[in-house]
């Protein structure tokens, strides 16, 4: 055999072995940054589930702490309408289904979370609230007014 022959012989299959390599690496690579990605969107669904969830127990922990505290009860609860990240939310009562709902977007989809209260008896505005409510008992009757 010619030496400069096996020279080239060598030469292409050091180029073949490398160019797979690099493409064996960049495909762990872009594979790394999708998953990487998904985790992100994930946790960003869940961190604003999570923000939902904190602002509808606070607001049906404060109508059923004045249920509970019985005639003539007062309860100030601050309503933001937005959510710690500054992303909007609306909050709602739904008396006859015993819920708190926030609605909320999160990815670009309109979301909700409802916890529940425990009287249906909620008179005054109970939708579309984002300003700072009273929330009084009167005669077990819970009134909600901004």
């Amino acid at each position: 055999m010619h030496p400069k022959k096996n020279r080239k012989s060598s030469k292409s299959q050091i180029s073949a072995e490398f160019i797979i390599v690099t493409a064996i690496l960049m495909i762990i690579f872009i594979s790394f940054f999708a998953i990487a990605n998904k985790r992100a969107s994930q946790s960003d669904s869940i961190k604003a589930m999570l923000y939902a969830k904190t602002e509808a127990d606070k607001t049906a922990n404060a109508i059923n702490s004045a249920f509970i505290a019985g005639d003539n009860s007062k309860i100030v609860q601050e309503i933001s309408g937005t959510f710690r990240d500054g992303s909007p939310y609306m909050l709602s009562i739904y008396p006859a289904s015993r819920i708190v709902d926030i609605t909320y977007k999160s990815q670009g989809e309109a979301r909700h979370y409802s916890t529940s209260i425990i009287t249906s008896q909620i008179t005054g505005n109970l939708t579309g609230i984002n300003s700072t409510i009273t929330i009084s008992n009167h005669d077990k009757v819970i009134s909600v007014e901004k």
